[in-house]
């Protein structure tokens, strides 16, 4: 059977309004604001309840370390669970279970390994039951983040603006904390009360990101007709893979009777025709065309089209019919073997109407695709920008998006490898790792709108540059922490802020070029997963450089108390 018709670009060109925005905001915020809270605690986890710095680097392993296996398992299965439950129900029912379990989780840990009062569990004891519940957490918030950028990815707007949106709100979570923080009083040294309010409202903040989820699926016409388009296109390449395997298995099946030896008949004579001839009754067997032990020179065809040969003189229409099934059969197996998979320029092409018929306006394609070879529905597939199922192409998108890849391991890597070590910064300032905590997410908030104000960065390779002079810039904090430099508190502040707001503008331009390098829904959700591995691997090694970093500083500066110094607040 042939594929369905492939959605036609006119069907998408509606674009998202204030209601998804504001949606993918608070779906963003409830995507990071648990983790973000654990993490800005960490003066009151550091220095109050277990009196390590250590203890901040042992949140970050629990929050980011889980992210690796999630996305290499997204990689893996999400096209097929997609594929068989439709993208709809898939969708729903991820935004469901993880923003409920997300939201009991922060409900959960002021009652128990988080609460201030050390006289119903030894702190030490708490710090296993603490440490899985974060590792929890951080496992359900790298599969939302990868579920809901991949949303991101393929939803239409105008200059990326749902990646800068969506972007602006993970990274926004961090100022919500600071002001529940402000508003609640979550100090050093919080109350009971304290604790419960502030991890409580970041529950709130998970159930209500729950909520805005459900209100863009039932209120959206352009979300819900988004994920339709997605389904199609879903069809079209199971419908190409199922005609890879029944042409790959009717090619095997024509080249073992072509090379099944025919019985030869040694009772007939070559001369005699009498039981040779083909026509007649076709139920009598002698009547069916046999090889002859003896060819006729006369009669004979190249050796490389293996036609059978008759020597009685009624036989030329028979020859001619097994020579004709023959030929297409060979013409069915070059057909088959000829899997199409789609060049650069294929990747990049703009997507093009059906080459069999008109398409309408509704992207529904007119006149009769029956007998559409597989080559030819592959190409067509490829030329609407659709996803095609052949392995080698995850390759080719690879190739085409690699330096944005690369761009964002690079600045995930250098942002993650120096938040452990805020806490070792050299400074009188009692309260310095919580402020360049919040200073760091305010900063990199900001940054991500300059990519909507600015002109937009058209090279991979720029952005590439300055994720490498980025990285090298940690050079300068870490002279710093050696005692080199010797800055004020407010100095640091400062270079954490620009060295932060660099990294909102390099990843956020990266996510919005990347996907523009592909068409077709399907291929901009693997861009999605690709960057998301990219960004979690950068987590996972810039976590295990930093554990090896601290202890090249040595335990004595891990166990340090701050000197006192003034509240700032």
């Amino acid at each position: 059977s042939s594929p369905p018709s492939a959605p036609h670009p006119r069907e998408m060109n509606e674009h998202t309004g204030l209601l998804e925005h504001t949606c993918i905001f608070f779906i963003a915020v409830g995507v990071s604001i648990g983790f973000t809270c654990v993490l800005a605690a960490v003066n009151y986890f550091s220095l109050t309840l277990f009196q390590d710095k250590r203890e901040f680097l042992y949140l970050c392993m629990a929050v980011y370390l889980p992210s690796l296996p999630v996305v290499m398992l997204q990689l893996k299965y999400d096209k097929q669970v997609d594929t068989k439950l439709g993208s709809q129900n898939a969708f729903n029912f991820r935004a469901a279970v993880y923003f409920i379990i997300m939201g009991l989780l922060m409900a959960y840990l002021p009652l128990g390994p988080a609460s201030p009062d050390v006289r119903s569990t030894p702190t030490m004891d708490r710090q296993p039951p603490l440490l899985i519940c974060v590792t929890i957490l951080g496992f359900f918030s790298a599969l939302s983040y990868g579920t809901f950028f991949q949303i991101v990815s393929f939803l239409p707007s105008r200059g990326g603006t749902c990646t800068a949106v969506f972007s602006m709100g993970y990274q926004g979570a961090g100022i919500i904390a600071m002001i529940m923080a402000l508003v609640i009083g979550f100090r050093t040294h919080p109350t009971d009360a304290q604790v419960k309010g502030f991890f409580w409202c970041a529950a709130f903040f998970e159930f209500f990101a729950g909520i805005a989820y459900m209100v863009m699926y039932n209120k959206s016409k352009v979300y819900r007709k988004a994920l339709r388009i997605r389904d199609r296109e879903a069809s079209h390449a199971s419908n190409l893979s199922e005609m890879a395997r029944a042409r790959a298995a009717s090619r095997d099946s024509s080249r073992d009777r072509m090379h099944r030896p025919v019985p030869v008949s040694l009772s007939s004579s070559p001369v005699d025709t009498s039981n040779h001839s083909t026509h007649g009754n076709n139920n009598n067997p002698t009547s069916q065309p046999h090889h002859s032990a003896f060819p006729a020179l006369t009669n004979t065809k190249p050796a490389d089209e293996s036609t059978w040969l008759f020597t009685n003189t009624n036989a030329s229409s028979s020859s001619s019919s097994s020579h004709n099934a023959h030929a297409r059969r060979k013409r069915a197996a070059s057909s088959s073997s000829s899997y199409h998979t789609p060049t650069d320029t294929e990747l990049k092409m703009p997507a093009a109407a059906s080459s069999n018929g008109d398409t309408n306006g509704n992207g529904n394609t007119n006149g009769n695709t029956n007998g559409m070879s597989y080559r030819q529905a592959s190409e067509t597939f490829d030329a609407n920008g659709s996803y095609n199922p052949d392995g080698s192409e995850d390759w080719k998108i690879f190739l085409t998006v690699a330096p944005c890849v690369l761009s964002i391991f690079l600045n995930i890597f250098a942002s993650v490898f120096l938040l452990p070590f805020y806490t070792y910064f050299p400074t009188t300032l009692h309260k310095l790792p919580q402020l360049l905590f919040f200073t760091k997410l305010m900063s990199d908030t900001f940054g991500r709108p300059l990519t909507l104000m600015l002109p937009a960065v058209q090279s991979q390779y720029t952005l590439l540059g300055a994720a490498c002079v980025r990285i090298l810039s940690l050079g300068i904090f870490f002279a710093d922490i050696l005692g080199y430099l010797q800055w004020s508190p407010a100095q640091c502040i400062l270079m954490v802020a620009v060295f932060s707001a660099a990294s909102g503008f390099i990843g956020t331009s990266a996510y919005q070029l990347a996907p523009k390098m592909v068409k077709g829904s399907l291929r901009k959700s693997q861009v999605a997963n690709m960057l998301n591995f990219a960004f979690h691997l950068a987590v996972v090694v810039a976590l295990a450089c930093s554990t090896i970093g601290t202890i090249a500083l040595g335990s004595d500066m891990a166990t340090v108390q701050p000197k006192p110094g003034k509240h700032l607040w």
